[in-house]
Order: structure tokens, then C-alpha cells, then sequence
């Protein structure tokens, strides 16, 4: 999570949950809202019964379960620190980014595998305006936005959903232009060939800005450049 307590960038080893259970992003905070809510420690609690109950970094959090205060820091002040921020006179929408399929790790980096939590991408301008004029590499189906451990493939449905849903004959284009003789009337069968050629003679990445720009257009991402998008 993005609001920590105490003098470090985190509170808990993130991948010691995540790797272990595939948790969600949206078990942990909402989402959907124009801002990431910091959820109550009965939230964090709901796992941390049974995942380290013991653990010292999660003591400030069952401290503040069992005391109903906010967790208190080493230093002995209470509250969360927040570690990834826009400046005040910058407009952000969360929900606006989640619900045009926009996952958690393009802004906020791998959560999922970090120790220690910190603010991974540059959060300025022109880092955002890249997005904004290019965002196919960043979008990914909606249905996998809170999955953080997620990668396109011809064994992930979400990805063959997509390219099978392209129209058969530029499905068939693609798959003749590396080689694949398309199977008739088979849209699945084929897509999953392609998808796999994509991915091992090219790469994951060359898979994901593919993906990304049939997902555009299917659903409508135009991210807006201009100044009152963000300075309102």
C-alpha cells in the first residue's frame, strides 16, 4: 500500500502475501474511488490474523486494531506517512486511471514484490503526459487491473478474449504476417498461436503494446492532453 506508518517506506514484506495468495489490490483499498482510501487496520487485520500475526513490522497495526487508534509510528506519533503524492494543485482522479484499465503497478511499480515500499515512478509531468499521448504498453483487460502478478499469454483467456474478438480476416493477416496458417473459423485456436509467436520471438512487452492498442479501441481510451485535465 501507498500510506505507511513510521520512519520506513513500509510496514509489512508485500510479496509474503501476494505471492503466497495472489491478493487483489482492491482486498486492500478502494479502488474505485476518485482517491485511494487508506483502509482501516481492521482491513489489514482480516489477513494479518493468520499471515505473520507476529511479525514487528506489523505491530503499529494491531496496535491500532485492538486500540482503535492510528498506528503509531517509532517515534511515537500516530499516523500513516504517505509515500506516493502529486503536488497540491495537480487535479488526479484515481477511479478515472482504474476504470480505463489502467493497473496499479504503472504508477505505483511492482507493490506486490516490495520489501520495503517506495514511490517507484517520477509522478511528474512529462512522465505523465507519455502515458497520456501513448497509453496502449500501460492498458491491460479490466478484469486483470487489481492482479498484480499479471502477464499476457496464450494461457491467460482475458488476452485471447481480445485477440480473438479482432475481425477474422486481420486476425488472419497478423498470424500469416509470422507465419501461422490460420485454422478455419477457429478465432481462439488461432489467437493463442499468434500470441504465443508474439511472445517468444519478440517479447512480453511487444505483447502487452499489442494488446494494449486492440483494448483501446475496444474501449474507448482517449486520454486527454490538454492543460485543465490536470490543472483545474
Amino acid at each position: 500500500m501507498n500510506f505507511v506508518t513510521g520512519n520506513r517506506e513500509g510496514t509489512a514484506t508485500a510479496d509474503a502475501i501476494a505471492a503466497h495468495i495472489l491478493i487483489k489490490a482492491r482486498n486492500c483499498i478502494a479502488g474505485q474511488a476518485d482517491f485511494a482510501a487508506i483502509p482501516p487496520t481492521e482491513t489489514c487485520m482480516n489477513c494479518h490474523k493468520a499471515i505473520r500475526p507476529n511479525s514487528d513490522l506489523l505491530k503499529p497495526i494491531r496496535e491500532s486494531y485492538l486500540t482503535g487508534l492510528p498506528p503509531k509510528a517509532a517515534d511515537g506519533t500516530y499516523g500513516w506517512r504517505q509515500v506516493t503524492s502529486v503536488p497540491d494543485y495537480v487535479y488526479f482522479n484515481h477511479s478515472a486511471h482504474v476504470n480505463a484499465s489502467i493497473s496499479c503497478v504503472e504508477c505505483h511499480g511492482a507493490i506486490n514484490t516490495m520489501d520495503v515500499v517506495y514511490q517507484a515512478k517520477p509522478m511528474n509531468m512529462a512522465w505523465c503526459l507519455q502515458c497520456h499521448r501513448d497509453p496502449t504498453a500501460s492498458i491491460r483487460p479490466r478484469d486483470q487491473v487489481t492482479h498484480l502478478f499479471w502477464q499476457p499469454g496464450e494461457n491467460d483467456p482475458s488476452t485471447v478474449d481480445a485477440f480473438a474478438s479482432l475481425p477474422q480476416a486481420e486476425l488472419a493477416r497478423r498470424a500469416s504476417s509470422v507465419g501461422i496458417q490460420a485454422p478455419s473459423g477457429d478465432s481462439s485456436a488461432l489467437a493463442k498461436a499468434y500470441i504465443q509467436k508474439i511472445r517468444e520471438t519478440k517479447s512480453t512487452d511487444a505483447l502487452k503494446a499489442e494488446l494494449g492498442a486492440i483494448l483501446k479501441d475496444k474501449y474507448h481510451i482517449n486520454p486527454s492532453t490538454d492543460c485543465i485535465t490536470c490543472h483545474r
